[in-house]
């Protein structure tokens, strides 16, 4: 006996037959599923993982604003590996240095600035920086209802740089990208960043999973869109790892006289490709480098230690303090006795 083969009806395509007074069906088309365009990435519509990058952004929102008072003034709040901050209200330009760091902003909107560039942040962006960098940056979007949100977690480089022979060559990258990148942040870097907000107050799982998932929000950050600055530095020998060994000589010795040839020779290049890979990496020169360096921990020690302008100058590595003075209102606008 041959087998009944049963048939869905669609119920739009059911009619009525009037010319012999008979009902009769056709089975539905079902719809062709779409194929996947080769080397497509998924638009941010598109829910890649268990949750959409808007709703990963909500549930970090409410996370991180549970962890701060209500208060009136800027606030930040230390949790395992990372730093909420908040201000309810836009902010003027403050100049500072920036070390290797993710900024993901979750509500608001802030604008940071290098020697060559400027960078709008907004809710789901996330800002990467790889090497340290003089920076100005302001709030630009917050309200006592809607206030600017973000999560700062610092990177550490030798994580970073231990990652390298699991990864492969596919992480790898030696294109003088900036160190300041801004983009969209990857729902994935979003998940971990609300697991690592999760443990702050589960003090026994936050000891042993802490570590493991900042391991794998730096594996996120090498493999995302705008990684590229940290690529760069899986090589030691590597244009962006060389540089920033004279970075560091520059942050030890910023009081000595610092030369080109002695920066170049930190990084085992000579002056000329020194000073191009130095500037297409930072945003600006050797040496404007090292002023602006100067010149931002002047400020700091006048304002967090109390000291005079002479002694600070002195200590930064300046020998006029008319030169020093000249120096800092060109830099920050206004004269260090107004401050």
């Amino acid at each position: 006996m041959r087998a009944t083969r049963h048939l869905r009806c669609d119920p739009a395509a059911v009619r009525s037959d009037r010319s012999r007074g008979q009902a009769w069906a056709q089975p539905a088309r079902l719809p062709r599923p779409q194929r996947r365009r080769k080397n497509h990435r998924p638009s941010q519509r598109e829910p890649t993982h268990r949750h959409t990058i808007r709703e990963a952004r909500d549930r970090l929102h409410r996370h991180a604003q549970a962890r701060l008072p209500q208060t009136i003034s800027g606030d930040s709040r230390s949790v395992r590996h990372g730093l909420v901050i908040r201000y309810p209200e836009a902010t003027s330009y403050t100049s500072t240095i920036y070390t290797p760091v993710l900024c993901t902003v979750l509500q608001g909107r802030k604008d940071v600035q290098t020697a060559d560039r400027s960078v709008d942040l907004r809710a789901g962006d996330s800002l990467i920086v790889s090497h340290e960098l003089p920076v100005m940056s302001r709030v630009t979007e917050a309200s006592v209802s809607k206030p600017y949100l973000a999560v700062v977690v610092p990177i550490d480089l030798g994580m970073l740089r231990s990652l390298d022979t699991d990864m492969g060559d596919v992480a790898h990258d030696d294109s003088d990208t900036p160190a300041l990148s801004a983009g969209a942040a990857e729902d994935e870097v979003h998940d971990v960043l609300l697991r690592l907000l999760r443990l702050a107050e589960r003090p026994i799982e936050r000891g042993v999973l802490a570590p493991v998932l900042m391991r794998e929000l730096h594996v996120r950050l090498l493999l995302s869109e705008h990684g590229g600055t940290l690529r760069g530095l899986l090589d030691l020998s590597s244009n962006a790892s060389r540089i920033a060994r004279a970075i560091e000589l520059i942050r030890t010795d910023f009081a000595l006289s610092l030369s080109v040839e002695s920066m170049a020779r930190a990084a085992a290049m000579s002056e000329s490709t020194f000073h191009s890979h130095f500037k297409r990496i930072t945003g600006t020169t050797p040496v404007q480098y090292v002023k602006d360096f100067r010149l931002l921990e002047a400020r700091r020690q006048m304002r967090e230690e109390g000291s005079s302008a002479a002694n600070a100058a002195a200590a930064v590595g300046y020998k006029s303090v008319s030169h020093f003075s000249r120096d800092y209102a060109r830099k920050f606008g206004v004269s260090h006795g107004s401050e």
